[in-house]
């Protein structure tokens, strides 16, 4: 164990900037993690959250191997380490963004390894306006989107929907997104200083063609009973986990904060049949981000349920044009198969 320690720590103090070798750079990533198997770390973890104030001054280090090696493994370690480092961490966020080859290498790569491409965007702009210009400036917001088209209800599609949701919220001076409030004149305000917006790439997101149809799809490919007959779930699900029922809290993460520019509510009313099941799941990270999706949309009080494992009812404002039954909303095929219209 000591000698394991002595190398690791040898890796985490260059004496000049180099690139990793792929035991290096699997080494580095392995101590970064701290034991955390998680695929979705939005909580830190006690141990790798020590490290990673610690040992990330080698971020450069980090981010020439993901532009240098032509190890496809080095790389692709390189870049899990990139994203641990990132997360919840502030002064290494800026620390990346500074760096003046990191936008444009993390772009590259998802044209590689798209899912931990999109994992490092998804951290570097949590909260953070120099990796949110810098990423949208380098064309990261199109190809998160083909990402999403190409590689459809998967992880991949997961994480860039992850990392669009992360560019397109806004957050507020307590570090987290800000808190929205539909107030008398019908339109979501914020009553806290906007210190990071979103507004920009919520703009190029929505002149996206075919964005709408592409969310109506993924946000649909699970519904919360789903997690009653053993399918992955994205709050307990592992690291190299990959299934279609971890896609539907991303792209309802998405829908929520495409959800503040009223003028695009008219393209997302039509998820809410599928939303409102998604906000009786039994997955925490499912719930949240669809219950607040509806309420950005104004729609919290749509939902209706006795039961959520036996159906939901969508309230008047919608109604079904081939008379389906509330019951019959029960499956992912179910949701996209009836046309729901709001009445006028």
């Amino acid at each position: 164990m000591m000698m394991i320690r002595i190398v690791l720590l040898s890796l985490l103090i260059p004496s000049v900037l180099a690139i990793y070798t792929l035991e290096e750079a699997h080494g580095l990533s392995d101590f970064l993690r701290g034991g955390d198997k998680r695929l979705i770390r939005e909580i830190p973890h006690p141990g790798s959250f020590l490290r990673t104030g610690t040992f990330c001054e080698v971020l450069d280090t980090l981010i020439a191997t993901l532009k240098e090696s032509k190890d496809p493994k080095a790389k692709y370690h390189a870049a899990e380490a990139i994203t641990t480092c990132l997360i919840h961490r502030p002064r290494n966020q800026d620390t990346a963004g500074m760096n003046p080859d990191f936008h444009q290498v993390v772009v590259d790569y998802l044209r590689e390894e798209p899912h931990v491409a999109a994992e490092v965007i998804w951290a570097a702009t949590d909260n953070n306006n120099i990796n949110l210009s810098g990423f949208i400036e380098q064309g990261a917001v199109e190809e998160l989107f083909r990402t999403m088209q190409y590689y459809e209800f998967s992880v991949a599609a997961m994480w860039s929907a992850a990392a669009l949701m992360n560019m397109s919220t806004s957050y507020c001076g307590s570090g987290e997104p800000c808190t929205w409030k539909w107030n008398e004149k019908d339109r979501l305000k914020t009553t806290h200083e906007i210190t990071v917006d979103g507004l920009v790439a919520r703009l190029h997101i929505s002149g996206l063609d075919g964005i709408w149809d592409l969310l109506l799809d993924q946000v649909c490919s699970s519904v919360a009973f789903e997690s009653i007959h053993g399918v992955v779930m994205p709050s307990t699900a592992m690291k190299l986990m990959d299934a279609p029922s971890l896609v539907p809290w991303a792209m309802s993460g998405l829908i929520k904060s495409l959800a503040l520019r009223k003028q695009s509510h008219k393209y997302l009313e039509v998820t809410v049949p599928c939303l409102c099941i998604l906000s009786k799941s039994d997955d925490s990270l499912e719930r949240r981000n669809a219950w607040e999706a509806l309420y950005f949309l104004g729609r919290e009080g749509s939902c209706h349920t006795e039961d959520a494992r036996v159906g939901v009812c969508i309230d008047m404002p919608f109604k079904s044009k081939d008379g389906a039954k509330c019951s019959d909303l029960m499956t992912r095929e179910d949701c996209k198969a009836h046309p729901w219209d709001k009445e006028s």
